[in-house]
């Protein structure tokens, strides 16, 4: 619109600004403010003094550029605007006003702006708003049933029994459930959510018209105290109550009743509704489930720990933080860890097989850490333990002696269990297995098995009796002879000292040659006690073949032995090893001789395969009987009517205690094969 020329401000006008509560600024046709009273000032966050003269734009700042084509349009119809306008003050503070603006002269050269401040009374209603949209939403959304009810009716009812001198209502309810049921009646359902349709099975709201069809007898006790806490303005009313649905099953809930102090006189009540049906089934099967393994726990003969790993764990954790992924080598550089560990796994339960293992007078004895029952003789097996959880596995199991309450050592089987979720509550279980018995067993077996082999080594002697004398017979006979020579050359006047030497070198030859023999003998008839230690089987085989020569040779047996380029070297006791290969050998060649084969060889093969030496000894004989072949192993089975039939068998019981297996059976173009496969020296 076009301003016209703008007229002097009346001097009475700028007092009576100062009194007005309104923010009020004049200013004239051309938009300068020509006054703006304190009022303003705060609103709009200026000083007066700098605002006069400037452009009243810059103080009255819309947001919305639109509305000023409104009010000037308003202006030149009718002389003056009114409304509410989104402004905001010098700082950039939103501001709500309702707002006047008019003409203070007929030419319509000066105008007034007069607002009130409607921020606060904004925010507040936008607060308001939203919350309610919140309390709508939890009220619509939440998987809880939630019913808004008007309870004025029924509390009436109850005033007026109380008015009748009626003091025990609790009492008198219980007396009279009819009484309780057309209370009942009295409640109007004003509103529910969608959940309520959901976990009543309802088909709509109608349903909730009589809500007795939801209260079993039973429960309605719960309906009388809530609506009693109701009306003695008790903040709230919480309990689980059996309730039933639309179809007529019953159900477990989680029953609450608000009582706001502003909607309590009005009879408006807010109710809840929790289906804790499930739940109450998940904590009965989760009952069972703890008395099942209480149960198990304490009456089964496995002695059974429960270890609190907190510390351990955290240790643990702290060592991935800094890097450490080998448990193993970071104990080899820090040998105190294992102490460390043994404080930081607790003992928290144990049931009474335990007590009885360990000697106990009591579970209370067994609740402390590891130092008692992990002895320093024994980190080991807590050191393998340990390595396997840090690498995450969740099983482990080993033998090891574990130290009683007196500072006995009993042997156990020792089994450690802790899957991720026993890990993740830091928790583990070890059981111990008392195998007492079964090592005494063991040792009488192993004694037996020292016997057993003893005596068939004894009974290789008696048969190689012949070629043995023939072996020793050998030497001395050279000695003999060449000490006879040595005589001789010495009766001479005139002594060949050379000659005489070399003559008692060959002696020292025929001695030492006569004593190997006497020292195998003797290793072969001595007892002796199982003893391990590198035992190279390559030159073992040799041995053992020359040991035979003279029972091969008068067979005109050709005995061939094939080693592979590695080393052959395994870890076990060297007379049990050559009392094996003797008896396959021996087997063999006699094996050759019932066969009478015109041309009969014996080949020793030694190769490596992964992590065992395989050796085969084949021969070219008749081969085993098919009949025999699942038998051969078998003790006092023989083929031979002069033999005792132990000599596989025990070959058998010594591949297996070297860690090895021991397998017979005959080759395509005849003769049999015996194949021994033993673990490798580690490392």
């Amino acid at each position: 619109m076009a301003w016209p020329e703008t007229p002097p401000l009346p001097q009475f006008l700028t007092p009576l600004l100062q009194g007005l509560n309104d923010a009020v600024v004049i200013f004239n046709s051309t938009g300068q403010v020509c006054a703006i009273n304190p009022a303003a000032e705060g609103l709009y966050g200026v000083a007066g003094a700098d605002a006069l003269g400037q452009p009243v734009d810059g103080i009255l700042t819309a947001q919305d550029g639109t509305t000023r084509e409104a009010i000037e349009g308003r202006l030149a119809a009718c002389g003056s605007w009114r409304g509410e306008l989104a402004r905001r003050n010098a700082q950039g503070k939103a501001l709500v006003v309702e707002a006047c603006i008019s003409r203070l002269d007929e030419g319509g050269t000066l105008f007034m702006d007069a607002a009130r401040d409607l921020t606060a009374q904004h925010e507040t209603i936008a607060a308001l708003k939203l919350a309610t949209a919140r309390n709508t939403n939890l009220f619509e959304a939440m998987a809880v049933s939630f019913w808004d009810m008007d309870f004025q009716a029924a509390a009436a009812a109850v005033r007026q029994k109380a008015a009748e001198g009626i003091t025990d209502m609790a009492a008198y309810f219980a007396a009279n459930p009819e009484y309780v049921r057309w209370l009942q009646g009295q409640v109007r359902v004003v509103a529910t959510n969608p959940r309520t349709l959901d976990m009543f099975r309802a088909t709509s709201q109608a349903d909730f018209a009589d809500i007795a069809r939801y209260w079993p007898d039973a429960s309605l006790v719960h309906f009388t105290n809530g609506l009693l806490k109701g009306m003695r303005r008790e903040a709230s009313y919480i309990s689980e109550v059996r309730l039933r649905r639309a179809d007529g099953t019953e159900f477990d809930s989680l029953f609450s009743a608000a009582f706001p102090s502003e909607t309590v006189p009005s009879g408006r009540v807010i109710v809840g509704v929790m289906d804790i049906d499930e739940q109450k089934r998940t904590l009965a099967e989760l009952s069972r489930s703890e008395n099942r393994y209480r149960t198990l726990f304490e009456t089964t003969g496995v002695a059974f720990f429960r270890f609190d790993t907190s510390g351990i764990n955290q240790i643990f954790a702290t060592l991935r933080s800094q890097g450490v992924t080998d448990l193993d080598a970071h104990i080899r550089h820090h040998p105190d860890f294992l102490d460390l560990a043994k404080e930081q796994i607790l003992c928290v339960d144990a049931n009474a097989s335990a007590v009885r293992l360990l000697g106990a007078a009591s579970k209370a004895d067994l609740l402390r850490d590891l130092r008692w029952i992990v002895t320093p003789d024994h980190l080991q097996g807590l050191r393998e333990t340990l390595v396997m959880t840090f690498g995450g596995h969740y099983t482990y199991q080993s033998q090891r002696l574990i130290g009683r309450v007196d500072g006995s050592l009993v042997p156990c089987l020792w089994f450690t269990v802790a899957p991720p979720e026993l890990r993740a509550q830091n928790t583990a279980f070890v059981g111990l297995i008392d195998i007492s018995e079964q090592e005494a067993a063991r040792a009488a077996e192993q004694a037996m098995q020292v016997e057993l082999a003893h005596a068939a080594r004894i009974g290789i002697l008696g048969e190689l009796t012949a070629s043995l004398a023939h072996e020793v017979a050998q030497p001395l006979s050279a000695i003999s002879s060449r000490g006879e020579a040595v005589r001789r050359w010495l009766s001479r006047d005139t002594v060949d000292v050379p000659v005489v030497q070399g003559l008692m070198g060959k002696i020292m030859d025929s001695v030492e040659r006569a004593a190997g023999i006497v020292s195998r003998i003797r290793d072969m008839a001595i007892k002796a006690p199982f003893h391990v230690e590198p035992v190279d089987l390559a030159k073992l085989a040799r041995d053992t073949v020359a040991f035979l020569s003279h029972e091969l040779g008068r067979g005109r047996v050709a005995v061939r032995i094939d080693v592979a380029d590695r080393p052959c070297s395994v870890e076990g006791d060297r007379v049990q090893l050559q009392q094996l290969l003797f008896n396959i050998l021996l087997n063999a060649h006699q094996a050759l001789e019932q066969g009478a084969i015109a041309h009969p060889a014996i080949t020793v093969t030694l190769r490596g395969e992964n992590d065992h030496i395989v050796v085969t000894i084949d021969d070219n004989g008749p081969g085993i009987p098919v009949e025999d072949l699942g038998r051969v192993f078998d003790s006092f089975r023989t083929t031979r009517s002069d033999g005792m039939g132990i000599g596989l068998s025990v070959c058998r019981s010594i591949v297996l205690r070297h860690g090895g297996n021991l397998s017979a059976g005959n080759l395509p173009a005849g003769g049999a094969r015996f194949t021994i496969r033993l673990p490798v020296v580690a490392g």
